[in-house]
């Protein structure tokens, strides 16, 4: 078996995945595709079917779902909690200057599209010799130290699973890297296949192989490079593969369904018929002239326009325009509106024209819950996978990470409060219905203030600003020093 082999669940969901991935990337990459996603019509040649790929218009409420649904999930900063020593490493989570809030959002994507995301914890060799021990400063000056790796689902080609008391853990993954290298000058595509695994003895460690074409263009091999690595943590070699399965479901290895994935084909069911509207509408728009009863002379032509006359011997002569009439393109039009219709109920909602009248706020929620329902599973299983990154980065390090956590927010509706919402908020609390926390939590929720301060914060603040006075002179007596108090 050779190290590119692709297992069978791989290879019958990799067209899906790569389907979801072009419609989000728009018209320019459908059109491309050509027959792909919008066959020809039968008897049209290549330059006939050019011109009805090229009128047809994609409607990508694909993407603009994908962007929609990432806002709602970084609608607000996500909530964590890391030592300090962790802060640099946060700061520069892959060691390609991404911060790991920008490398979540770049993951939720991911998940977004497929369905399917691979997080890799790894660790640079030392460049000068493995048996040389470095100092804390000299290691901080190489970015001798853990990050984070993603891997997108196409690149994750083959993985195993080993029971080991009574746990599944992973026993292999095959992940395909493709670079590029500048070989004289020229830029040459390189692919390579980064193999995870565990030995005999259940010690983690990785290889490299790289791609080899022969000459001819059509014999290729596999050749490993250098020797096998072992990482280590703590002087100890792993017991298990420090990579993460992370799905739109959960932190496992299973492949599940792309969220999208029913947009996705109503999307391209809607682009088919836009083609066939746009065809449609290209034969029929204009009137044809019609004339009837007449036979033209040698080299006579007839022309249209104001300053023209067409004036004919025979009594039985007639001109007239022909004129499409019929309900064959209403019918498009309205399969058109219809599948739209589908897409704002399969994720798209934000897209559909809301009505005139205005729709009661617990209405518009429960319409809604379905997505939101989706997206916090997303966000479950990606909070969930970036925790166990980072406690591993941190024991990697040597740091506790026993309280250590990544949470990505849940709370997809902005629940701004309104001024009679807030007014009746201040009374309860102020006549003593509820606790100052449990008033700080309502307006945190309610967005009138950060969600990380702390009634704490809040009372030191309103300590240190000193009495606030009204404009109501007699609302303000009491605070007047110069008042008789007896």
């Amino acid at each position: 078996m050779a190290v590119n082999h692709q297992r069978a669940d791989y290879k019958k969901n990799l067209p899906i995945w790569q389907k979801c991935r072009d419609v989000v990337e728009g018209q320019e990459k459908i059109h491309e595709e050509g027959e792909l996603y919008l066959a020809s019509l039968t008897g049209q040649d290549a330059t006939e079917y050019g011109k009805y790929k090229d009128r047809a218009l994609f409607y990508n409420a694909t993407s603009r779902t994908v962007d929609a649904m990432s806002g709602l999930l970084f609608r607000k900063s996500p909530t964590i909690q890391i030592p300090d020593a962790m802060q640099e490493m946060i700061d520069n989570i892959d060691l390609q200057g991404n911060h790991i809030e920008t490398f979540s959002e770049q993951a939720s994507n991911e998940i977004l599209i497929t369905g399917r995301l691979g997080i890799l914890v790894e660790h640079p060799q030392n460049p000068i010799d493995s048996s040389t021990q470095m100092t804390k400063a000299d290691a901080a000056a190489l970015n001798m130290r853990p990050f984070l790796v993603k891997f997108k689902a196409e690149d994750i080609i083959n993985w195993a699973t080993t029971v080991v008391n009574n746990i599944t853990m992973l026993s292999l993954v095959v992940l395909k890297e493709v670079t590029e290298v500048v070989v004289d000058f020229e830029p040459v595509i390189e692919t390579r296949y980064r193999v995870l695994k565990l030995d005999a003895e259940r010690k983690y460690f990785q290889q490299v192989w790289k791609e080899q074409i022969s000459d001819n263009g059509k014999d290729v091999s596999y050749i490993k490079e250098g020797e096998d690595i072992y990482p280590k943590i703590n002087g100890k070699s792993f017991g298990f593969i420090p990579f993460i399965f992370v799905s739109a479901e959960a932190v496992t290895h299973e492949i599940v369904k792309s969220p999208i994935l029913d947009l996705v084909n109503v999307n391209l069911s809607h682009y088919k018929t836009s083609a066939d509207l746009e065809h449609g509408s290209h034969y029929t728009a204009l009137p044809t002239a019609v004339v009837t009863g007449h036979t033209l002379e040698e080299n006579q032509k007839l022309k249209i326009g104001s300053s023209e006359a067409w004036v004919f011997s025979e009594p039985e002569a007639k001109a007239f325009y022909l004129e499409f009439e019929g309900k064959g393109l209403d019918s498009l039009e309205k399969r058109l509106e219809r599948k739209e219709q589908q897409m704002a109920a399969l994720g798209a909602r934000m897209l559909a024209t809301e009505k005139a009248q205005a729709e009661a706020a617990e209405t518009h929620n429960i319409k809604r819950q379905g997505e939101y329902s989706a997206l916090s599973s997303i966000s479950s299983s990606l909070s969930d996978g970036l925790t166990r990154a980072l406690r591993l980065m941190a024991d990697w390090s040597g740091i506790e990470s026993k309280e250590l956590y990544y949470e990505i927010n849940k709370d997809f509706v902005p629940g701004a409060l309104t001024p009679q919402g807030l007014l009746a908020l201040v009374q309860t609390w102020q006549s003593g219905g509820m606790a100052f926390p449990d008033f700080v939590k309502c307006l945190q929720k309610g967005e009138v203030i950060d969600a990380d301060r702390t009634p704490e914060d809040i009372k030191s603040d309103l300590e240190a600003e000193g009495p606030t006075f009204t404009n109501d002179p007699a609302e303000d007596d009491d605070l007047d020093p110069d008042k008789d108090k007896t």
